[in-house]
């Protein structure tokens, strides 16, 4: 028999400490109890160390490692050094689980033996309320790879930080990236995960449903973002842009993979219209021959018939 998924959930936080000691209770909550709570300290200023050793005070399998300050990402790769589980679920220190997230996520990843990273909706509280999707499928659907659309189309799907988890072996070759590369993603770092994930041949699953709590305050800039998002977005795409650049030359090399986009897509047991367009923009834009780009493109039209009528002919369940 095999034995159930070791899980680790990683805490990065900075300046949260208010926050730390409700966010760990929720993980001790859940329904699935977790192996180990890893809260990295990144360096605050104000008094998180004194939250933090409150909250390692709850449960044995907390433990707190303050670090330099390096940025959000530097500190989610510390703990995936640190962690000792099967699955890394990751989080933000001023989130909370909802009690199912656990097991939720933890039953995705044992169903689905070839998925590498799960992600999920949140439900926002605090300055704004309402449940937020991450993908409109209204449903479970698996991405199938996306290594070569992350590359070629600075394309991804995943989610926030508190919604996401992954192997930890796939995650193994971060803790190999050079401190420079890391400077970028001071903040949302999420972003630099999930961009990862698909250039390392991840497989992706979206979960359905709402099993975190994001909590929305002008501390976490979430509002400031909404003001300014033009110029966000703009830097968002010139972090990522070099981010792939990056990575792709460590764990996606070759520049003749464009030519295998199609085979790629048929990883996706279902291709939805995001997937669809996201996919025929990418190709369309590439230096690929006109005909082997209207070959792509009929091959990708097809397996998007493909999964209409499919949808169609079986209802969802």
């Amino acid at each position: 028999m095999t034995p159930p998924l070791r899980v680790s959930v990683l805490i990065s936080c900075f300046n949260y400490g208010r926050y730390i000691e409700e966010t760990v209770a929720s993980v001790l909550a859940q329904e699935r109890p977790v192996d180990q709570v890893i809260v990295i300290d990144d360096g605050s200023t104000d008094d998180t160390p004194a939250y933090t050793e409150k909250a390692k005070a709850l449960d044995p399998r907390v433990m707190v490692e303050r670090t330099e300050n390096r940025g959000q990402l530097a500190a989610m790769i510390r703990g995936i050094e640190l962690a000792n589980a099967d699955v890394v679920c990751f989080m933000d220190a001023d989130d909370l689980y909802k009690p199912g997230h656990t097991r939720s996520f933890a039953e995705a990843f044992e169903r689905h033996p070839q998925v590498d990273y799960v992600y999920g909706d949140y439900e926002q509280f605090g300055d704004r309320t309402g449940v937020r999707r991450s993908f409109q499928a209204g449903r479970d659907h698996d991405h199938g790879r996306t290594a070569l659309l992350a590359k070629y189309g600075l394309r991804t799907y995943g989610g926030v930080a508190s919604t996401t988890a992954a192997r930890r072996e796939l995650l193994l070759p971060l803790l190999e990236m050079p401190d420079a590369w890391l400077s970028d993603w001071k903040v949302a770092a999420d972003l630099a995960m999930n961009y990862f994930v698909s250039l390392a041949g991840g497989r992706k699953l979206y979960r359905f449903g709402d099993t975190v709590r994001y909590r929305v305050h002008g501390g976490n800039d979430h509002l400031a973002q909404a003001k300014l998002a033009d110029s966000n977005w703009r830097m968002r795409r010139l972090r990522a842009s070099r981010w792939v650049e990056q990575v792709s030359g460590l764990v996606c090399p070759g520049d003749a993979l464009l030519g295998f986009i199609d085979r790629e897509a048929k990883t996706i047991p279902r291709l939805s219209g995001v997937e669809y367009r996201n996919l025929v923009k990418t190709v369309a834009r590439s230096p690929l021959s006109t005909y082997t780009q209207a070959m792509m493109l009929a091959s990708l039209t097809g397996q998007r018939l493909k999964s209409m009528l499919g949808r169609r002919a079986v209802p969802d369940g």
